[in-house]
């Protein structure tokens, strides 16, 4: 933890945080790198999501966010302390008889491959986990063999498949659906007990 109370997860390759507005320069960098990798994984963004002022605000709302634990924002931050190589976001966390969470994640077009996202995912499953989440959903375009194969080594399940589920990159776009689930989580309502921290 540091002085907000905010995780710090270490692993041997990098750390997954919950950025402060200090490393909203490192953020708006590493979009704009991925800029065209991201493109057609992703929603057409405009130019103001690229710079530093809007990743300031949203680094802010991210803490917020995990403060009232709706969503968790983390990013992998290499080993050196001075480059973001990815994220994994769980969003729209729902408490009481769903205890539920929606995963999205991207990872640095130079470091795709080497095994890094795979392992964030896994630390951050954990993290959530024992935190009182039951259920993880992920879901990918049908295009996507790199995230699909790696959901599916992670134990995600296939469930569903959605037409026309999102709006990506200029077009709605069919999704594969699947989930992780946490059978530790027997009934939530004896103690429903989500926490941050």
């Amino acid at each position: 933890m540091n002085e907000r109370n905010l995780p710090i997860i270490k692993s041997n390759n990098f750390s997954l945080i919950i950025p402060d507005t200090r490393f909203a320069e490192l953020v708006s960098d590493y979009w704009k790198k991925n800029q065209e990798h991201f493109k057609k994984w992703e929603p057409i963004r405009n130019e103001e999501f690229y710079t530093t002022d809007f990743w300031a605000s949203r680094l802010q709302d991210n803490i917020k966010a995990f403060e009232a634990f709706n969503a968790v924002n983390f990013f992998l931050l290499n080993l050196e302390g001075n480059k973001i190589i990815g994220q994994c976001t769980y969003s729209n966390i729902i408490p009481g008889v769903f205890q539920c969470c929606n995963l999205g994640f991207t990872i640095d077009k130079e470091f795709e491959g080497k095994g890094f996202m795979r392992e964030a995912l896994t630390l951050g499953n954990e993290y959530l986990f024992e935190r009182g989440i039951h259920r993880i959903q992920a879901n990918y375009l049908p295009i996507n063999e790199r995230s699909a194969f790696l959901l599916k080594r992670l134990g995600f399940v296939i469930e569903g498949y959605a037409r026309d589920y999102l709006f990506i990159n200029g077009k709605w776009s069919d999704h594969i659906l699947t989930s992780l689930t946490n059978h530790k989580i027997q009934n939530p309502l004896e103690k429903n007990n989500l926490k941050m921290v």
